[in-house]
């Protein structure tokens, strides 16, 4: 279980939640147009919208939730779209009242990626969640997936203040994996861990990754940063022409200058949280086997 202080409340927010922040900061005000699944799309191609069919034509990509399909015909006359799944396996599984983004300029699965791949560099970085481990009773300690530091221990006779010697321990593996072998006093441990990710296909709590409330707003900026990295590299496609007027709005590296103010910001942020960590956890062992 997760062993929080109180500066490290579990976020109460779901994966949704970070998504609609990563976009907010990736593209503003700016919004695709809408509509909203009419008939329950549970199977085959053909999608019923509640709404009129305008801007919607053949080629295009539709989000249906989180799924994503192509869009091969419309009949605007009865307001229904012949589609079919963008990524192999998909099934259709949409009640009425679904919402679908018409052509969408980021995912949510690809959202969901990139604040996987910025979590993954969070925990490159000196982030990381914390667990607590109970010994066995020889005083051994399986160590979680991912251990990064040993934060902490406890047991008999054993220094609570963060800054027990590594000597006293030996990490070495076993046939289930890493162990964290110690005096027969010990009894627990904390250990900081790589943060989980968070899965495609589920709105899940945010907390399952193990990042905490305080810091939950760090995984959108980054997330929306890796977003803005390619938008500049559209200006260089010279298969097609774009709209005209876009040079003048949106000058060349506009859109690297904003992704540079979100990796200040970002920066800021992940100095902030470790020294939260280091106010909390002073010392820590990084495991190793021996």
């Amino acid at each position: 279980m997760p062993n929080f202080g109180p500066d490290f409340v579990p976020s109460t927010t779901l994966t949704s939640d970070l998504i609609r922040e990563a976009l907010n900061h990736a593209q503003g005000a700016n919004k695709q147009p809408m509509n909203v699944v009419d008939a329950d799309f549970v199977g085959g191609d053909q999608m019923v919208l509640r709404y009129p069919l305008s801007g919607v034509q053949a080629g295009q990509r539709v989000e249906v939730g989180w799924s994503e399909y192509v869009v091969v015909d419309t009949d605007t006359a009865v307001k229904t779209l012949t589609v079919i799944p963008e990524l192999p396996g998909t099934v259709p599984n949409h009640p009425v009242g679904t919402l679908v983004t018409i052509r969408p300029r980021y995912t949510a699965l690809r959202v969901i990626a990139e604040i996987n791949n910025e979590l993954k560099q969070l925990s490159a970085e000196g982030l990381y969640r914390i667990v607590t481990v109970d010994a066995d009773e020889d005083g051994v300690i399986a160590l979680p997936d991912g251990a990064l530091k040993i934060l902490d221990t406890w047991g008999d006779g054993l220094s609570t203040d963060h800054r027990t010697p590594s000597a006293y321990y030996e990490i070495t593996e076993s046939a289930t994996g890493p162990v964290l072998i110690g005096p027969d006093t010990l009894t627990r441990a904390t250990i900081g861990c790589a943060f989980n990710l968070l899965p495609t296909d589920v709105d899940a709590l945010v907390s399952t990754t193990g990042i905490w409330q305080m810091a939950e707003d760090i995984p959108p900026l980054g997330a929306a940063m890796r977003l803005l990295a390619g938008t500049e590299s559209q200006r260089n496609i010279i298969d097609h022409q774009g709209e005209t007027r876009r040079a003048g709005e949106v000058p060349p590296g506009g859109p690297t200058g904003a992704m540079r103010n979100m990796a200040a910001l970002r920066q800021t942020r992940v100095v902030a949280e470790e020294a939260r960590l280091l106010g909390r956890y002073g010392y820590s062992y990084h495991p190793g086997v021996h």
